[in-house]
Parts: C-alpha cells; sequence; structure tokens
C-alpha cells in the first residue's frame, strides 16, 4: 500500500507543502527544546557562580550586618548614658536625621569611588608591566597584601554604611556611636589612600612584591620544624616541600624578569638578593629542628659503589644483567641550591656593568651568610660556596688580553678580591668562636635535658645539624631501654663520647 501510495503523493505539490511544514514544525520543535536545555544550563551556571560569589563575600557581609545589628541594640542601652554625659559637657545631643543620612551616603560614595580608583591603577600597572609575565607574577600583584588589606577595609566600611541606611529607612532611629565611628574610618581611608596611591608607583618594580614570598617560604619550612602542625606527617611534610618548591621557582621568575630590565637589574635586584642571603642565614639556624629524613628536603636517587655493595645484592644483579639498587637520600642542600643561583647571576650582572659598589654590598652580605654557616659547623659547605663565588668573580674581573697579559687593574678589582680574600679568614675565626660551648661538658648537659621518649625533644636542644642523624638513630634504642628498665641504662659517658666522636668528625 504504501509503495504505491507514496509515488502517487509525491508527485503533488501540496504534499511537498505539507511535508515541509511539517518539518519545519519539528525543526521548531527541536530548536526550542535546545534553547530551553541551554537555558536551564546557563542558568545552572550562573547560580552557582553567584553562589561562590556569596561564599567569597559572605563572612564579610554577615560581619557588617551584625555589626549594624550590633549597634542599633547597643544604642538602646549606651544612648542614655551617652546623651547624659554630653549634656553635663554642654555639648548637643540631637542628631539631625538629614545629617546623619548625610554623612552615611558620602562614606559610602567615598568607598565606592576609593575602589574604582584602586583598581583602575592596578590594571594600568598590570597592563604596562605584568601583561606578558607568567600567571605566578600576576597572582602576587592581585594578591598584594597591604592594597588588598585596605581594600577589604574599605569595602566593608562602605557596605556597613549601606546596613545602617537600610536601618534607618524602615524607621530604626539615628545611631549616636555611628558618628565616631565613621568619623575615624572615613579618615583612615582618605589617608590610607594616598599613602596607598603613592605606594603604587613602587608596584612598576616586581621585588617590591617578593615580601608575600618570604612569608609563604618561611611558614613551609616551619611546619616542617619540631613541634609544627603534623611536623612528623610525611603528607605534611611532601606538602610543605611541594609548596616551597612552587614558590621557588615564583622567585626565580622574578629574578629573571629583573635582571633582563636594565632599570631594574641594579638596586633593585641587589635589595632582592640581600633578603635572599638573610632569609637562607634564618633558615639555617632553623634546620636543627627539622629530622633528617624529613620529605620536606628533596629526595634523590644514589647509586651505591659496585665494590662497596653487599654480596647479595651484587649477586643478584650479577645476574639479572642490571646495576645495584639505587638509594633514595634526602638533599639537604636543595633549597640553598636553588638560591645560591640567583645571588651568582646578580653578581655577575653588576660586574659586567661596572657596578663595584652593589658588588661590594652584594658580597658584605655573602660574607654574613658564610659565617652563618660556620656558626652552625656547616664549614664545608662554606668553602665550597666561596671557594665557587671566586672562580665566578675570577672569570670576570681578570679578562686577559690577546698576549695573555692582564689588563690593568681598577682599585675596584682590588677591593672585590680583598673581600674574598677575607671570607675564609672569617669563616674560621667565627667557627672558632663558636667551639667552646660544643666541648664535652657542654655535649652531656645538653644530652641531660634529653626525653628520649618524646620524638621531638632531640631537635629542641640545640645540637647542630650534623649530630642529629646520630641522635636519630640512638633515640628508638634508648626508649625501648627506658621502657624496659624503667630508665636509660646506658651510660652517660657512652653517649657523650658517641657525640663527641661525631663533632670531631666534622
Amino acid at each position: 500500500m504504501r509503495k504505491t501510495l507514496f509515488p502517487f503523493f509525491h508527485q503533488k505539490r501540496l504534499f511537498w507543502k505539507v511535508r515541509g511544514a511539517f518539518s519545519r514544525l519539528e525543526f521548531f520543535i527541536y530548536r526550542t527544546l535546545f534553547g530551553v536545555k541551554h537555558h536551564i544550563r546557563e542558568n545552572g551556571t550562573t547560580t552557582k557562580t553567584l553562589g561562590f560569589l556569596l561564599k567569597l563575600t559572605g563572612r564579610q557581609l554577615i560581619l557588617a550586618i551584625l555589626i549594624a545589628a550590633g549597634l542599633q541594640i547597643s544604642d538602646l542601652f549606651i544612648d542614655s548614658h551617652l546623651v547624659s554625659w554630653l549634656t553635663k559637657r554642654g555639648f548637643t545631643h540631637q542628631i539631625q536625621d538629614s545629617h546623619y543620612v548625610t554623612l552615611l551616603a558620602t562614606v559610602i560614595g567615598i568607598g565606592g569611588v576609593f575602589i574604582g580608583l584602586y583598581y583602575a591603577t592596578i590594571s594600568a600597572i598590570g597592563g604596562a608591566i605584568y601583561a606578558r609575565v607568567p600567571n605566578n607574577i600576576r597572582e602576587l600583584l592581585a594578591k598584594e597584601q597591604v592594597g588588598n588589606t585596605y581594600m577589604r577595609c574599605v569595602a566593608w566600611l562602605t557596605y556597613l554604611g549601606v546596613c545602617l541606611l537600610g536601618f534607618r529607612a524602615v524607621g530604626f532611629e539615628p545611631i549616636l556611636l555611628v558618628i565616631p565611628l565613621f568619623f575615624i574610618g572615613a579618615g583612615v581611608a582618605i589617608i590610607g589612600f594616598a599613602l596607598l596611591g603613592a605606594r603604587a608607583f613602587y608596584l612598576f618594580d616586581p621585588t617590591i612584591l617578593s615580601g608575600r614570598l618570604f612569608e609563604q617560604l618561611r611558614q613551609c619550612y616551619l611546619h616542617g620544624q619540631a613541634g609544627g602542625y603534623r611536623w612528623a606527617d610525611p603528607v605534611f611534610q611532601n606538602h610543605a616541600h611541594r609548596a616551597a618548591q612552587a614558590t621557588i621557582d615564583t622567585f626565580t621568575t622574578v629574578a629573571g624578569i629583573t635582571a633582563k630590565e636594565p632599570h631594574l637589574n641594579g638596586r633593585p635586584f641587589a635589595g632582592l638578593c640581600k633578603n635572599l642571603l638573610i632569609f637562607l642565614g634564618d633558615y639555617e639556624t632553623r634546620k636543627k629542628s627539622i629530622p633528617t629524613d624529613s620529605l620536606w628536603y628533596r629526595q634523590r636517587a644514589v647509586h651505591p659503589h659496585w665494590y662497596r655493595t653487599s654480596d647479595s645484592e651484587t649477586f643478584l644483579a650479577h645476574d639479572i644483567a642490571t646495576l645495584p639498587t639505587p638509594a633514595t637520600v634526602n638533599d639537604p642542600r636543595w633549597l640553598e641550591s636553588a638560591v645560591l643561583p640567583i645571588v651568582k647571576r646578580c653578581l655577575s650582572i653588576n660586574i659586567e656593568n661596572k657596578r663595584y659598589d652593589i658588588v661590594s654590598e652584594l658580597l658584605g652580605h655573602l660574607d654574613n651568610y658564610v659565617k652563618w654557616l660556620a656558626m652552625e659547623h656547616e664549614v664545608k659547605f662554606a668553602f665550597s660556596l666561596i671557594r665557587d663565588v671566586f672562580s665566578h668573580c675570577e672569570n670576570l674581573l681578570f679578562v686577559q688580553e690577546d698576549n695573555n697579559v692582564v689588563a690593568e687593574e681598577p682599585l675596584e678589582h682590588m677591593g672585590i678580591c680583598e673581600q674574598l680574600a677575607i671570607m675564609p679568614i672569617d669563616i674560621l675565626v667565627a667557627y672558632t668562636r663558636t667551639l667552646e660551648p660544643f666541648g664535652k661538658e657542654a655535649i652531656l648537659q645538653r644530652l641531660r635535658r634529653i626525653t628520649w621518649k618524646s620524638e621531638k625533644s632531640i631537635y629542641c636542644v640545640g645540637f647542630k645539624v650534623h649530630i642529629l642523624k646520630e641522635l636519630e638513630e640512638l633515640r628508638p634504642k634508648l626508649e625501648e631501654e627506658e621502657k624496659i628498665e624503667g630508665r636509660v641504662v646506658s651510660s652517660p659517658w657512652y653517649l657523650q663520647e658517641l657525640i663527641a666522636k661525631v663533632e670531631a668528625e666534622n
């Protein structure tokens, strides 16, 4: 039947008109359904975004409403006492409604203008300097602490004024306490904006934003110290390491941007390196509170020496035609190895540009850092560092002519060489001054202060980093002795000699 009717109808114009109408109707229905579905999806996304925005601003919003309500409630109890106190001193206590509303509206207007001007300035700075930099540098500008704190305060004060206007609009009486509160708040906002505007010009220098990075890096290694929150948990240790690595990468990026800009690779770059050396000195004094096996330190694989490996391992490796299994060890100098190249780069740039005063100042801070190392008994690393700096500066300072004769040496070169020559002497002097407090008697006194049951006790008595490994091996054994015998059985002189041996080897 169908085979008969279809050839008949498809020759009729009316059939094709009806079929076209049904096709258009079908397309309209599907288009409408698609539009409704897309609209629902867009509304869902908008609702989620609005929810996220409310979650982000909810604390300040609720705080402003609560304070406005608290002021309104407190006015019922304080108003009579305050009015009588002002009346006795000859002040009028009548608040005119128009003046009250004008004050709130003025503060709200000032806050709105300041917020707009600040973010317009930040956008201009970001477009001029930070348009072609990585996201981590732009994030520094977006999270600039002083400006963000000021903006939160101004935004909160502005919304508090809106809340108070809302209370007044529904019939609540004017609040006497609001006048001095907004009087002071508006003054802080206006004067603070003037200071913030002057400070905004310094944001063209990325090194100004490095203060937040130093604080982040400091918080990372403080988490790994004995006594910190979950300091013995490997998960938290690894998290601190990864956060510190990300911060150091940002430091490297800031240094790279600064080094490429001729107007920044002088004093600003040297200031950044000075702060880095001061930070490393503080970090060196705190490393003795971090366990040597902590995942705060970067791990690296060390391949064992074939002839110093046990017979069972070499026999197995020989049978399967492989090398002995590499051991995983911590790198206690991973942070220094990432930061010190920035200082060397700064030295190179300023020597090449003949900024000898900056070079001399930077070498002075480097000398202070190697003294810190010596006082922490890290003499070997201190000498390896200055040996590296010596060779680095030598290649830049002593340029030979074609006939292999050194060019005439400026007086500034001689001053730099003198600073470099003094560094080994300063290391040895700083080290010898710290030897006396680490004699045998001092070792015994520190050992007596250790509570072997406590996991963090060995990190809190002042032993240097190179002794921690020995103490970490002793603690489980002495803890077991104390559990079994009720006290530590090992003789104090024996423990003293073990620590003294490690100290003497160092």
